[in-house]
């Protein structure tokens, strides 16, 4: 039997499903299929399916795919383990720590190696190099790493690259609308459904109005409305009443 492994940069950890449908874990951006010996497994434009026919079979949550081409099956490795059943688990010299995993991934020139895929908060070849934030984060904000660069995650009710600005409309929310962040550094109001505007101060205008007690709502700043209609009536404006031929029971 053969194997072929899914690697990718960063550490991307993919799953092959059926007609060759990944499926992605982490922050995944290129995915290449390999044999163990670095060739490519199936042609890009092959159909694969699942299979249980492969001999030994897949170790470490390894899956059996067969090629409708060829009728050949290989295991389909995680990033985490290689060789004709998934047996071999990568290993990265220095070891990986502060939870860091080693992985296998395709470089440009088409070679595998193995490498530490780090915990949110750690770099360095083996993780031993914690996220610093400059500026730090304040107000209970933790430092992560995204595309390798760190960031400040702020506790809620706080925003900016240090989570120094408080939550704060410049105008207040009419309404029971809500201060809520829409950007990095940028908030809104969040409206109920029946108001919009800037601040939720103009109501939803449904025409024809809304009748028997119906509620007149929308979704897109005013510029699509429709009524929701109260119980026992339906329709555009909620005039038609529901009713049971032959009557309902108490329990209708």
């Amino acid at each position: 039997g053969k194997s072929f492994e899914m690697v990718g940069n960063t550490g991307c950890r993919i799953l092959l499903a059926t007609w060759l449908l990944l499926v992605f874990r982490s922050q995944c951006l290129l995915a290449q299929l390999i044999q163990a010996n670095g060739q490519v497994a199936f042609p890009a434009y092959s159909s694969v399916v699942l299979s249980e026919d492969c001999k030994p079979k897949c170790k470490n949550e390894g899956a059996c795919h067969m090629s409708l081409m060829t009728n050949e099956t290989m295991c389909a490795c995680t990033n985490e383990y290689y060789g004709n059943s998934c047996e071999k688990r990568a290993k990265c010299d220095p070891k990986c720590i502060n939870g860091g995993n080693c992985i296998r991934i395709l470089e440009a020139d088409g070679k595998v190696h193995s490498t530490c895929y780090c915990e949110q908060g750690w770099m360095g070849e083996a993780c031993e190099i914690p996220w610093k934030c400059d500026p730090e984060c304040e107000n209970g904000g933790s430092c992560l790493s995204y595309l390798n660069k760190p960031y400040c995650q702020c506790t809620e009710g706080w925003l900016g690259d240090s989570c120094t600005k408080l939550i704060e409309c410049d105008h207040p929310c009419a309404n029971e609308g809500n201060c809520v962040q829409t950007s990095l550094n940028t908030t809104g109001c969040a409206c109920k459904p029946e108001w919009y505007g800037d601040t939720c101060e103009k109501p939803a205008e449904c025409k024809p109005s809304c009748k028997n007690g119906g509620t007149c709502i929308t979704w897109d700043f005013g510029h699509t409305t429709s009524c929701k209609c109260a119980r026992g009536y339906y329709g555009r404006s909620c005039k038609a009443e529901i009713i049971c031929e032959p009557s309902c029971n108490k329990k209708g």
